[in-house]
């Protein structure tokens, strides 16, 4: 019993991932939310049996203004509450996908 707690304790510190069906269905919830185009990466850490980090890079829809991307991610944050069984901490960073019109002029 000791090692099999030792063993748990041990993947808790060294940033355990979640499970992969926990993954999917993280991945699945940001994907299918409003705004979000496409779900480019999702990482995973444990801080404690009951606490994950969900950090999540986004392609947005063109028409999410700045001020939608925090109402985006409190959206995410509470279907996953209800979804799954530890507390997550979502973290999005809405990344361009392509060149807008500034970036294309200068390059």
């Amino acid at each position: 019993m000791a090692v099999r707690l030792a063993l748990d304790s041990r993947e808790l510190l060294i940033g355990k991932a979640a499970e992969p069906r926990d993954l999917e269905l993280i991945g699945n919830e940001i994907g299918q939310t409003p705004g979000v185009a496409t779900l480019l990466e999702v990482l995973t850490m444990h801080l404690g049996p009951d606490h994950l980090i969900v950090a999540a890079r986004v392609a947005l829809d063109d028409e999410v203004s700045a001020d939608q991307v925090e109402d985006l991610a409190d959206d995410i944050d509470r279907r996953l509450a209800d979804k799954l069984p530890v507390v997550p901490h979502v973290f999005v960073d809405p990344t361009q996908t392509s060149p807008g019109p500034d970036r294309a002029a200068r390059q």
